[in-house]
């Protein structure tokens, strides 16, 4: 197939055509902080502007050392009236303890969610199905959160329209129960790749520490803010960003065919006759047509006019898909 075949039809299937999908989410755990300092200790902490965050939105932002490398990158939102954020299961302890070597001097404390559950919809019609089940449900006025009774949704536009539910055990029974006859029942990974195709980063343990926000798409989620006083990394992000010191971005590539990704494998280019390192997979997951959808952060000027292949699968050609 032609690279401009390839473009015309393949790509644009990604997610346009899900059917309406229900997914069972696993990778995520909800941190709550509470007390009369938690949004001063936040905003002094993360890189985005805490104090602009109102109850029904949720805004990206990430934690990072003095170095200006990400720690972690988060959802925050306001979940049962207290400052929350969703984090990777991986990398939730460790982002824990070195909030806590901060937190000292503020009446703070942290509060793990143990029994919610995490469910993803998306797809055809998800949100005329919401409404049918909740009559009273409605999108409007460009919310991000909405919650009902003691259920929280997040809405997201990309790639497609989709909700992550925070829900008891009751709620997930409930979803699980009326939407057996219409939803497909998928896993964690449906839900991976549609924060892939998005360009929503994905930082787990072994990627930790390893990134400037700006090489991992957070300056285009709104989530660093080069207006608000001192932050963890705060000069040397600010620095990156007015210097143009900046030379890699995240990517969105997929597979021309299955394959079994070799450890520690990265992407390279290939310029006149030579194979050039390119930068580094850090997600992945494999797509009901058998293709793969991968997730890099690679140097800012690669593109499909490159020749684009995995080191330790050279038969694998990987093609460029951003939003």
């Amino acid at each position: 197939m032609s690279l401009k075949n390839f473009f015309s039809y393949k790509l644009p299937s990604i997610s346009t055509d899900l059917p309406f999908t229900l997914m069972l989410i696993e990778d995520f755990k909800i941190i709550s902080i509470d007390g009369k300092d938690n949004i001063n200790f936040l905003q002094n902490q993360l890189t985005s502007d805490i104090f602009n965050i109102k109850e029904n939105e949720y805004s990206f932002s990430s934690y990072c050392n003095y170095k200006g490398k990400v720690i972690s990158v988060i959802y925050l939102f306001f979940y049962k009236k207290k400052i929350s954020f969703i984090v990777n299961k991986s990398i939730y302890k460790s982002l824990i303890l070195e909030l806590k070597k901060y937190s000292i001097f503020y009446k703070i404390n942290f509060f793990l969610h143990k029994n919610i559950f995490l469910l993803g919809i998306a797809g055809c019609e998800s949100k005329k199905n919401i409404k049918k089940l909740f009559p009273t449900f409605s999108i409007k006025n460009n919310k991000k959160v909405f919650y009902y009774k003691k259920t929280t949704f997040l809405y997201f536009k990309l790639p497609i329209d989709r909700f992550l539910i925070i829900a008891d055990i009751y709620m997930k029974n409930f979803f699980l129960k009326k939407l057996k006859d219409i939803s497909v029942k998928k896993n964690g990974q449906q839900w991976l790749s549609l924060d892939i195709e998005s360009c929503y980063p994905i930082i787990n343990k072994n990627y930790s520490k390893k990134f400037f926000p700006q090489s991992i798409n957070l300056e285009k989620l709104d989530a660093i803010s080069f207006n608000k006083g001192c932050y963890l990394g705060q000069e040397i992000i600010s620095k990156i960003k007015y210097y143009k010191f900046n030379k890699k971005s995240l990517f969105c590539l997929i597979s021309e065919s299955n394959f079994c990704l070799l450890n520690k494998d990265f992407i390279e280019y290939k310029e006149k006759k030579k194979w050039i390192y390119a930068g580094n997979i850090i997600s992945y997951c494999l797509l009901d047509n058998k293709k793969i959808l991968i997730q890099a952060v690679l140097k800012k000027f690669i593109s499909n006019k490159f020749f684009i292949r995995l080191h330790k699968n050279p038969h694998i050609k990987l093609y460029i898909f951003n939003i």
